[in-house]
């Protein structure tokens, strides 16, 4: 693939994946979790093709462009790391949250002490 993979395939292709990355923060800000996976199961075959193509060509070969392209993809994955990592974080609190809530309410509930039905025969 390498030899047949030229310049402008590479630009379109890291473009490509430059634009879907983008969807990708929006679908996760917007919390379209449907959406998210769909745009990741579109970028993957991008991904596996650039991957291919980038071991088997020289990096003489490849532009400034493609190097600017590569940064910005660099920057949006990261802000899709940190969104998630606040996802997480979010979800852990109320998740906590839920926990200390159930362990208040048991502690509410008070056991009623059941007295015997049937007297003594010494009282």
């Amino acid at each position: 693939m390498g030899k047949d993979y030229t310049k402008e395939d590479l630009i379109q292709d890291l473009t490509k994946w430059r634009s879907i990355n983008e969807q990708e923060l929006d679908a996760l800000r917007q919390g379209d979790l449907p959406k998210l996976e769909a745009l990741i199961d579109e970028s993957v075959p991008i991904q596996v093709a650039l991957d291919q193509a980038l071991s088997e060509i020289d990096l003489a070969y490849i532009n400034k462009d493609a190097i600017v392209i590569m940064k910005e993809i660099q920057d949006i994955q990261e802000t899709l790391i940190k969104e998630v990592q606040n996802g997480c974080t979010l979800l852990r609190k109320s998740i906590q949250k839920i926990r200390q809530n159930r362990t208040s309410l048991n502690g509410y509930r008070q056991e009623r002490v059941v007295s015997p039905r049937f007297l003594n025969k010494r009282t």
